[in-house]
């Protein structure tokens, strides 16, 4: 929360979710990432039936929109067989990367094969003792894969965004003596008033949990005083407050990653500075 505006009768402070804004963005980079690092792998092997030793393999590599990024042709006379090496190991499965061999090197086709998944190697080794045979393909596929991983990516950070995104805006003003918080998200605008006489106290409380300490500020009503919720958050922390201290309004953290008590504690000291010169709060209903 920042200060806006102070005045004798008007204290205006607003939250702009930088942190929220800041991790959705983050979080959409690495969706598209996700999405243009998708790819198709083809190895492709053709002989001419008529000339059985003439003919060729092609290793293609095409880019998440199938468009071609690199191609490798090799005749087949140059290919004396297949292989196969570890490259590593996914959920205790080892991966395997094919490679084709030739009289001078190791062509690595950048296919990677499972385990129970090398008779793909000994397809191309059929492939090139047959003279009848016409083609064989192999291919890896992995663009369904990380267009579903991108958009979810996507969409997660869309629904942070439009959650937790939201600008509000928190108006006291002794003129009209209301209080006037003010959300505005992607769902929409929401406006909650109450009269400046029903705030009861505003505190700051802390919890740990594990390492890190979090701390909350809260305008807590009195009771009976009826609140519109404007948030999940809000939602989450009226229902638990709600029979023992009362209403709560939750206010929003300078930011989603650092908080620190005495920025929590600054912002409530305006808040109690403005109302105690409008009597509206006892000295003693002091900060915890």
């Amino acid at each position: 929360m920042r200060l806006i505006k102070q005045t004798a009768n008007i204290l205006t402070i607003r939250y702009l979710p930088w942190g929220v804004w800041l991790f959705g963005s983050l979080m959409v980079c690495l969706g598209i990432i996700a999405l243009t690092n998708a790819k198709l792998m083809t190895l492709s092997c053709t002989r001419d039936l008529q000339q059985p030793t003439q003919g060729q393999c092609t290793l293609t590599k095409s880019n998440w929109l199938g468009q071609i990024q690199s191609q490798r042709s090799l005749q087949l006379q140059q290919i004396k067989g297949a292989s196969f090496f570890p490259v590593g190991s996914s959920k205790g499965r080892k991966i395997y990367e094919i490679y084709l061999t030739t009289s001078q090197e190791y062509v690595p086709s950048s296919i990677r094969a499972w385990e129970e998944m090398q008779s793909e190697v000994r397809r191309i080794e059929a492939f090139l003792k047959d003279s009848l045979q016409p083609q064989v393909t192999l291919q890896e596929d992995d663009r369904f894969f990380s267009y579903f991983i991108g958009l979810v990516i996507v969409i997660i950070a869309v629904g942070i965004n439009i959650l937790f995104g939201g600008i509000s805006t928190l108006s006291l003003n002794k003129i009209t003596k209301k209080l006037t918080l003010k959300k505005q998200g992607g769902l929409g605008t929401k406006i909650f008033e109450c009269g400046l006489n029903q705030i009861d106290k505003v505190i700051v409380t802390s919890s740990k949990v594990r390492l890190h300490e979090y701390h909350v500020l809260m305008i807590v009503l009195k009771a009976n005083t009826a609140l519109q919720q404007t948030n999940i958050r809000q939602v989450i922390f009226g229902l638990f407050f709600q029979g023992i201290v009362g209403s709560v309004i939750i206010l929003r953290p300078p930011s989603l990653f650092f908080s620190r008590k005495s920025d929590y504690e600054k912002c409530a000291k305006q808040i109690l500075d403005f109302l105690h010169t409008g009597g509206y709060l006892q000295e003693n209903s002091d900060r915890k």
